[in-house]
């Protein structure tokens, strides 16, 4: 054998091994190779947890032409006491061209800690009560369900994750998800699949991958009827210490038709987002 060969042979090998004491660091597996995640693993939280959520969110045209550009974003706590979640700095930024830098700024003082039990009380009819009553309010309740959504993921399916082997969340298929006023989509086909072990914020964490393609959506805004589809993906970055969140990112594409007045005919819109959950 070659002495090419056989330092390769040696690389690749100090590689397999490393990959796998990374593993086993977040296993609880005699075998070092066994490559699982530690099992019965709980979420714990000695102190509140702070994030910021902030979604860049387009209009577009059929052609993808963008119409229009928000960023909506908003401090977010967790792990308080009762069990419940708080926002703060709660903010949209609107822009006058998707291509302007320069935008203005609407802030909502009266979602200013806004505290609830999530998702205990995501179907109380009050939770929503001091969002406001024009457009800003379907941007701004994307900050909730959003941030529900990196919840039940991260979660929910960790304990059925093998490695690189795709699952479906069973129990949300054909799941029809009030929003709270805006409308509803239903979940279909919603896959996760661990990938592999990294290091973020200085811990141990497993990553996370998860796909959700062609979920039927309606909604009746302000006087019209709209129907389309939406499909997103995204990572997640959940510590393999105590479960906790590190980091999480989604993208959303949406389009839909919209009947409003019988002389504009059908109007098709196209919304997409750009999610991105993080420590503050």
């Amino acid at each position: 054998m070659s002495v090419y060969w056989s330092r390769l042979i040696t690389v690749s090998l100090i590689a397999v091994i490393s990959a796998c004491e990374l593993l086993a660091q977040g296993s609880q597996s005699a075998d070092p190779c066994a490559i699982t995640l530690p099992s019965n693993l709980t979420l714990d939280e000695p102190a509140p947890q702070t994030y910021r959520l902030t979604t860049i969110w387009y209009n577009r045209d059929v052609h993808g032409k963008a119409t229009g550009k928000y960023i909506i974003s908003g401090v977010y706590t967790r792990g308080l006491p009762g069990d419940t979640v708080r926002w703060n700095n709660i903010e949209i930024e609107v822009f006058g061209g998707p291509m302007q830098e320069h935008s203005d700024t609407l802030m909502f003082p009266a979602l200013e800690g806004l505290s609830y039990r999530s998702p205990d009380d995501l179907i109380s009819p009050g939770l929503f009560a001091a969002f406001p009553a024009d457009e800003s309010q379907h941007l701004l309740k994307t900050l909730v369900w959003d941030a529900i959504a990196f919840e039940a993921f991260s979660w929910n399916y960790f304990d059925q994750l093998k490695l690189n082997q795709p699952i479906r969340a069973a129990d949300l298929e054909g799941t029809a998800i009030d929003m709270a006023g805006w409308g509803t989509i239903k979940m279909q086909n919603l896959e996760l699949t661990w990938t592999g072990v990294t290091e973020l914020n200085g811990r141990k964490c497993a990553t996370i991958t998860y796909q959700s393609f062609v979920n039927p959506v309606k909604s009746n805004p302000f006087s019209s009827q709209a129907n389309g589809r939406s499909l997103y993906w995204g990572s997640l970055y959940v510590s393999l210490l105590d479960k906790q969140i590190e980091f999480a990112t989604m993208n959303e594409d949406i389009v839909m038709e919209i009947k409003s007045n019988p002389e504009f005919g059908v109007r098709t819109i196209n919304i997409q987002r750009e999610v991105r959950f993080e420590r503050n």
